[in-house]
């Protein structure tokens, strides 16, 4: 859809002598009408990652390189639904195998598959293998370890947008 990787280099040169270098590689870059957007989508994002993508791109758009720079990460509202979207879009996909994975292109590690299948064939309330495997895979891949958008709303470090 037009978006690449982009690298930006600053240098700050003094009658003729390079001074300073700073250079910096963005995700996804995309220019429209001769203006420069510039992605981020920073999942697990931690405050020291998300400081410095803001920092980049406050650079990057005083030095005229960017019009407009967007980080996209999980908000507090995304992260409590991610259950139900996970396992919608597995029944969806009518995943009910590790079969039904592969076909789509994911391979599971075997530490991930023998904890699915534990509660799948459990003899005491056994679960679906959509069900098992949506747990287990919001589980490892949606982990609160990270600062939810909400925490940085409250200290006023952006816009849930």
């Amino acid at each position: 859809m037009g978006w690449r990787k982009g690298k930006f280099e600053i240098r700050k040169t003094i009658n003729g002598i390079e001074r300073q270098s700073i250079s910096h590689e963005i995700d996804h870059v995309r220019e429209l009408n001769g203006d420069h957007l510039a992605l981020e989508i920073e999942w697990n994002n931690k405050d020291p990652f998300f400081d410095r993508d803001l920092e980049n791109f406050k650079r990057l758009h005083a030095e005229g390189a960017i019009s407009v720079g967007i980080v996209v990460t999980r908000s507090h509202s995304l992260h409590d639904g991610m259950h139900e979207m996970v396992l919608s879009f597995a029944r969806k996909q009518g995943i009910g195998s590790i079969k039904g994975l592969k076909r789509i292109g994911l391979n599971p590690t075997s530490r991930q598959m023998t904890a699915v299948m534990k509660r799948v064939k459990r003899e005491r309330k056994p679960i679906e293998f959509a069900t098992a495997w949506s747990d287990s895979f919001v589980s490892d891949k949606c982990s609160q370890a990270i600062t939810p958008m909400d925490r940085r709303m409250a200290t006023g470090g952006c816009h849930d947008r």
